[in-house]
C-alpha cells in the first residue's frame, strides 16, 4: 500500500512557516504629557518593537530621548509640540506635549504696619486678624490696585501656558473676588488649596501662598513670613 506523503509534508511546511513568522506588537503608550519648562517627565512604552526612535516637531519647546522602553522628555520653554515615536517595524505614535510656565518662589516678611502692602507688586491687599484659637491667623485677601482678582481651588499647581493664564483670568470661569475680599484661615488647608489669578497693570499672574509663619526677633518684635509661588504670563 502506498503511503500518502503529501499531508505530512504540508503539515511540516505550515509548522515551519508558523515558527518563523515574526510577531509584530502594536505600539502602545500614552499620547499626552504635561510638564513645566526646565523640568523632565518620564513615560514608559507599554508595548512595541524595539529599538525605538523619537523626534520633536519643535526642539525649542521640548526634546526627548529613548532608552530601551523608557522615554525622557525635557521641557525647555512654554508651548505645545508633538513627539513622533517610531519602532523597528515603522509603526508610529504621536505624543502631544504641553510645556507650562514654571512657578517662581517668593518669600516676604511683614509687620503689622507693612502687611497691607506685602503683596502690592501683585496689586493685592493682605490683612490678618487673630482667630478665636491661639496662633490661629485669619487672612483677608482683596484687590488693592489690581484690575481683576479671581481664585480657584486645586490640590496642586496646574500646568498652564501664558495664553491659558490670560484666558483664565479674563473669562468668567474662576470665582471673582469682590470688594469685600475673601477670608481664609492661614494655618488650615483652606488657604493652601486656593490659587489666585490677577490682572495688574497689564500683567497676568497666578499665585499661591504656601505658608504663613510668625516669629519673634531678638528685640521681641513679632513679624510674619509669607512664602509662596507665582507664574507670570509672557
Amino acid at each position: 500500500m502506498k503511503k500518502n506523503l503529501l499531508l505530512p509534508a504540508l503539515i511540516l511546511a505550515v509548522l515551519f512557516i508558523g515558527c518563523n513568522e515574526e510577531i509584530v506588537k502594536s505600539l502602545i503608550l500614552v499620547d499626552y504629557v504635561e510638564l513645566n519648562a526646565s523640568t523632565d517627565a518620564t513615560l514608559d512604552i507599554s508595548a512595541g518593537n524595539p529599538p525605538y526612535q523619537i523626534v520633536s516637531s519643535d526642539n525649542t519647546i521640548a526634546t526627548a530621548t529613548v532608552d530601551g522602553s523608557s522615554i525622557t522628555i525635557k521641557g525647555h520653554k512654554e508651548g505645545k509640540t508633538t513627539l513622533l515615536l517610531t519602532d523597528s517595524k515603522t509603526q508610529n505614535k504621536n505624543i502631544q506635549v504641553k510645556v507650562g510656565v514654571p512657578p517662581v518662589e517668593f518669600a516676604r516678611q511683614y509687620s503689622p504696619e507693612t502687611m497691607k502692602t506685602v503683596l502690592s507688586d501683585f496689586g493685592i491687599s493682605w490683612e490678618e486678624t487673630s482667630g478665636q484659637i491661639p496662633n490661629d491667623i485669619n487672612i483677608l485677601i482683596k484687590s488693592a490696585e489690581a484690575d481683576k482678582l479671581v481664585y480657584f481651588k486645586s490640590s496642586e499647581w496646574p500646568i498652564i501656558t501664558s495664553e491659558e493664564i490670560k484666558k483664565m483670568i479674563t473669562s468668567d470661569s474662576p470665582i471673582p473676588v469682590g470688594n469685600e475680599g475673601i477670608k481664609l484661615k492661614a494655618n488650615k488647608e483652606e488657604l493652601f488649596h486656593h490659587y489666585f489669578g490677577v490682572n495688574f497693570k497689564g500683567s497676568y499672574y497666578l499665585f499661591h501662598i504656601s505658608s504663613v509663619n510668625k516669629k519673634t526677633d531678638s528685640t521681641e518684635e513679632i513679624f510674619t513670613t509669607l512664602t509662596g509661588e507665582y507664574k507670570k504670563a509672557r
